[in-house]
């Protein structure tokens, strides 16, 4: 990991223990000195294929730190990432269904937005 990725690190598990909740990309930003939020995304998925940190994409301060003394992070985290699994194989099925003719475009709009209803909660 480098320096800078500890340092986003230490500043997200610091605003989770302080507010209860991930820093907004622009509080990453500022925290971070740089001038566009795509150097803390690129940061973000580096931690995340690092197994450090677990996301729900799409969501607004959903991050959660992955560490092995802290069961309640490890517990979102395990469940961030089912959850993304299960919607990728669900997404997977319906597009496979769609092409093969099994299920209408209404069908498979109607079978998506139940998915997002899902994650969203």
């Amino acid at each position: 990991m480098t320096p800078k990725m500890k340092k986003l690190l230490d500043f997200i598990s610091g605003q989770i223990d302080e507010h209860g909740l991930a820093p907004t990309f622009d509080d990453m930003v500022a925290h971070m000195g740089l001038k566009s939020k795509s150097g803390i995304h690129r940061m973000l998925t580096a931690l995340e294929d690092k197994g450090k940190i677990a996301r729900m994409h799409g969501r607004a301060r959903s991050i959660a730190i992955v560490s092995a003394n802290n069961h309640v992070n490890a517990k979102i985290a395990s469940d961030v990432a089912k959850t993304n699994l299960r919607a990728k194989t669900t997404l997977n099925q319906i597009a496979s269904d769609m092409e093969n003719g099994l299920i209408s475009h209404k069908d498979a709009a109607h079978r998506i937005r139940q998915i997002v209803r899902i994650i969203q909660l």
